[in-house]
């Protein structure tokens, strides 16, 4: 199958289509969170690949940056990501520069995860393009209706 962009591709792959093509107003609530966390996804994508970083170390730079010093099972279990995932993932981010890993004082089998000063500067950037596309993402929104998301998505979140 031919697309006609990255867009196109990314739209068709996961089944979700622009709002002209496909009226989002009887969705289920599941399709309407999945199209709005897409929608982010693709401005994300679009803004780290701008600048050279793959999109999968942005949440890790923030959660190494809030938990220095963590194992790597710390950080899966931290980001509810699979071993496998953050093994391949971190050494990926080491081969870039932006963390090392330090073995442990009192076990030295177990590994320490820290930024580097890249990783720190890439963490800063990170935290600068989520605020800034949050902001997008939410403009169309009063500031009690943000409120009200915020504390919706985290009863959600936080319950599963």
């Amino acid at each position: 199958m031919h697309y006609r962009d990255d867009r196109d591709r990314n739209e068709r792959s996961h089944g979700c289509v622009d709002h002209e093509h496909r009226d989002l107003k009887d969705a289920p609530m599941g399709i309407l969170l999945r199209h709005a966390e897409h929608t982010h996804d693709l401005h994300v994508r679009e803004r780290l690949d701008s600048g050279g970083v793959p999109k999968a170390f942005g949440p890790f730079l923030m959660t190494i940056e809030k938990n220095e010093g963590s194992t790597q099972v710390e950080i899966a279990e931290k980001m509810r990501f699979t071993a496998a995932t953050v093994s391949v993932t971190l050494q990926k981010m080491v081969e870039a520069g932006y963390i090392s890993k330090i073995p442990d004082d009192s076990d030295s089998r177990q590994m320490r995860i820290f930024l580097t000063e890249k990783g720190r500067e890439r963490a800063r950037e990170m935290h600068s393009i989520f605020r800034e596309l949050e902001e997008k993402l939410v403009e169309p929104l009063t500031e009690e209706e943000k409120a009200e998301l915020r504390r919706l998505l985290l009863k959600i979140t936080v319950r599963n």
